[in-house]
């Protein structure tokens, strides 16, 4: 079980690429739950809390959310109309 109690967000995916839909389900991010990701398997392993915190401030600047692929792991920066991987998950992994 989850102990990250995160907003699901739908946001496209690279995983879903050739598929009927564009968007898949993501786990928000926050400073309240950061630490759990790596914890629970829902970043790949060479993505830690300290990472994630980067990002975290980053996306801070920008006024956006930081979310985490509930399916391929990748790790995207959402802020406006912009969707950026700053990680690909078990694409970069492969």
């Amino acid at each position: 079980m989850s102990r990250s109690g995160a907003r699901q967000w739908h946001v496209a995916c690279e995983h879903l690429d050739g598929r009927p839909s564009t968007t898949a389900m993501h786990s928000e991010v926050s400073q309240n739950n950061h630490e759990y990701f790596p914890e629970e398997d829902r970043v790949t392993a060479d993505v830690d809390a300290e990472q994630l915190r980067e990002w975290l401030e980053y996306v801070d600047e920008l006024d956006g959310a930081l979310v985490a692929c509930n399916q391929c792991r990748a790790v995207k920066a959402v802020h406006g109309n912009t969707i950026e991987t700053l990680h690909g998950g078990d694409h970069d992994n492969q």
